[in-house]
């Protein structure tokens, strides 16, 4: 039987160094360690495949960083940058001799309206996340780089020790991005709008019937909570929010 496997299920099952079966003769399960040794003629593909470089260096095996694959994931060629939207936050990595980039967006909303402490560590963990998704370790300068742009767009994104203080703005009915419509509730901070979802999808609230009134306002105040808004600012969004459900005709009197 020949059987093709990529680098990171070869890792998987070799990793491990230990092969368990099941006898049929015995009716039992055998393990069977080993000693993961690899071939002088496998080399290349080794030192080729951050996959399989991890592995061997988890087994306590090194390779020369001088060696060909390993330039890609050097800590030395990136520059890194942060960016807080109000729908996601943009995490990458700028080569710097051919400007080119690696990025992801992470789908975190309203970021910005949280604590410092909690902006910082969702940043750092994304930042870590997206390094080991490359096979980049960081040494001391791209560590340092990445702790100075968290507190960069930190700073940027008007974030403080405290909550970002943000103003009820008016609640609107809009699509998602899956197409279905959804009452949300507008804040507005010194330099970002966010729309927060209120509701799930209306076409399914019409399928089931309408809420109850002293549940939706319930929930609209627990969901103000999070938020630093003023008490005046908290009775006219949840009045508002409710004004929207009437005119949908999907919330009791």
């Amino acid at each position: 039987m020949e059987v093709r496997l990529t680098d990171s299920q070869a890792r998987s099952l070799l990793g491990s160094q230990e092969l368990a079966y099941w006898s049929k003769e015995g009716q039992k399960w055998v393990t069977h360690t080993f000693n993961l040794v690899v071939r002088k003629d496998c080399i290349e593909e080794v030192k080729e495949s951050w996959q399989l470089r991890t592995m061997l260096a988890e087994l306590g095996q090194k390779f020369d960083p001088r060696l060909p694959g390993l330039y890609l994931q050097s800590p030395d060629r990136w520059t890194p940058y942060i960016t807080i939207e109000p729908e996601c936050v943009i995490i990458g990595l700028r080569e710097k001799d051919t400007r080119q980039i690696r990025e992801k967006k992470v789908s975190k909303r309203n970021v910005a309206l949280l604590y410092r402490y909690e902006v910082q560590e969702i940043l750092e963990q994304e930042m870590k996340r997206f390094l080991k998704e490359r096979g980049i370790v960081t040494n001391r300068r791209l560590t340092a780089e990445i702790q100075r742009e968290i507190t960069d767009s930190i700073k940027m994104s008007g974030v403080e020790e405290d909550k970002a203080s943000v103003e009820f703005d008016g609640a609107t009915v809009e699509q998602d991005s899956t197409g279905g419509q959804i009452v949300y509730m507008v804040l507005t901070s010194e330099i970002e709008i966010h729309k927060i979802p209120v509701t799930g999808h209306l076409h399914d609230i019409r399928q089931f019937g309408r809420v109850k009134r002293e549940d939706f306002v319930s929930n609209v105040r627990n969901l103000l909570d999070v938020f630093n808004l003023s008490d005046e600012d908290r009775d006219r969004a949840v009045k508002e929010c409710v004004r929207v459900m009437r005119e949908e005709k999907l919330i009791t009197r």
